[in-house]
């Protein structure tokens, strides 16, 4: 991935407009920042929680650098079961994510259920990874703070720069002690289905994501689905058979009743 190196991000996609990890105050929408000014901010910042760009569509932000899938190659990971639903209509599914050294992502777990992988370009992350009952007691959330279904289910977590710093000797202490990986250029990670995961970027760093639904994960994805998005559920369902009884007999048990 040559042109996901910051010099080549700066040249061939310095124009295009990339989504963040910021809101705007009056409203929903994500702030979107140049390439070439995010570069220059990530180089120069000493923020406490620095802006993270962690965008869905990058593919579609560089107006005249080229395609960014150019260099995207999945081929490890060739079972992708939601591309079955068309890009239209499947949820979103992968990330570029260009985070400056103390930027993260607290912990949760993937959406509906899914796997994912990571894989760092360029710098470097810390890990720590829960399996998906493992959980410290301290940060499970109570039963009558839970919020309604979203993308991705959040726990009761810090920011990770403050939790590494703070609650990770805590958690550590009390005998919950996570599993940590130090990820670092050229390598990726899996993170396997319902397991709860912090991100801490601790340089400068360049990765990009994806979530998959395949066999193993089939059955807990598809529950997730079918109880949170009946419509998406039924066409998906009916796509699987469309290409395979092995598929439709996975889940042949969920939502038959």
């Amino acid at each position: 991935m040559k042109n996901w190196q910051f010099d080549k991000l700066a040249k061939h996609f310095g124009e295009g407009k990339f989504r963040t990890d910021q809101k705007y105050s009056k409203s929903k929408n994500s702030v979107k920042v140049r390439m070439k000014n995010f570069l220059h901010y990530m180089v120069h910042q000493n923020d406490e929680d620095p802006i993270y760009v962690f965008d869905p569509k990058f593919h579609e932000r560089a107006p005249s650098g080229g395609n960014m899938l150019d260099d995207y190659d999945t081929t490890y990971f060739p079972e992708d079961l939601f591309a079955l639903l068309g890009e239209k209509k499947r949820p979103r599914y992968r990330w570029l994510c260009i985070g400056p050294k103390r930027s993260g992502t607290e912990f949760h777990t993937d959406p509906y259920q899914t796997s994912a992988w990571n894989a760092v370009v360029v710098g470097a992350k810390r890990w720590a990874l829960y399996p998906k009952d493992g959980l410290p007691p301290s940060m499970r959330k109570k039963k009558r703070n839970a919020k309604p279904y979203q993308p991705q289910h959040n726990c009761s977590s810090s920011e990770p720069i403050d939790w590494f710093a703070d609650n990770y000797y805590k958690v550590c202490n009390a005998g919950y002690p996570p599993y940590e990986v130090i990820q670092k250029a050229g390598e990726i990670i899996y993170v396997p289905s319902g397991w709860w995961h912090a991100v801490l970027n601790v340089s400068n760093t360049v990765a990009v994501t994806q979530n998959i639904v395949n066999s193993a994960n089939l059955p807990v994805c598809f529950q997730e689905v079918w109880d949170h998005d009946r419509k998406m559920g039924r066409l998906f369902r009916s796509r699987m058979a469309s290409v395979s009884s092995y598929y439709d007999s996975i889940i042949s048990k969920i939502g038959r009743n």
